[in-house]
């Protein structure tokens, strides 16, 4: 990793809390709630089943992230590069797209790996494309794993009320750096 950040990203661990997060966040979510949860591409079924369980309504393919000509790959004279990422859709009964007709995918480069927080950061321009299409000024997002802080200041900058949670203390530190930096370049 370039950030110095690690984290047990192991497929047993990853389902152990996404199976807690189904649950947990069905219960506290209004009737209206949402949620998009990046994912990885042969995961999604099992994903879609386990928030389905729970009681999500789920989208029944993902929603692809095309990272434009840049991928991601370990062997590259192996395989082809990753340059898309699977985002799982789901709602609850009475929840309702804000931004109707918008497609299943977005096209949004990558944050170069220079300027990363958090190597599993997003860009705040394709969080700020996912946030408009089901939340208005004043709805509330939670993320559960914030890793870098993206979606907050996404969620700050679209004037919602956000807050999140960061089991690794060195990428919650990097969140409020970078909640701190947001607030002092939005006073201007």
């Amino acid at each position: 990793t370039t950030t110095g950040i690690t984290y047990d990203d192991s497929e047993e661990n990853a389902k152990a809390l996404l199976t807690l997060l189904s649950i947990e966040s069905y219960r506290f979510t209004k009737p209206s709630g949402q949620a998009y949860i990046f994912c990885g591409k042969t995961n999604f079924s099992w994903l879609k089943d386990t928030m389905e369980a729970a009681g999500w309504l789920v989208f029944q393919w993902p929603i692809v992230w095309t990272k434009r000509e840049t991928g991601q790959n370990n062997q590259p004279e192996r395989w082809p590069s990753a340059a898309y990422e699977s985002i799982l859709f789901a709602r609850k009964p009475d929840a309702k797209l804000i931004l109707q007709g918008r497609p299943d995918w977005m096209q949004c480069d990558i944050v170069l790996p220079s300027v990363r927080i958090h190597q599993a950061e997003k860009p705040v321009t394709l969080l700020k494309e996912l946030i408009a299409r089901t939340s208005e000024p004043g709805h509330i997002l939670v993320d559960p794993f914030m890793g870098s802080g993206a979606i907050i200041e996404a969620a700050c900058e679209m004037k919602l009320i956000a807050s999140g949670c960061e089991l690794s203390i060195e990428a919650y530190a990097g969140a409020v750096r970078r909640m701190k930096e947001w607030k002092e370049r939005s006073k201007v």
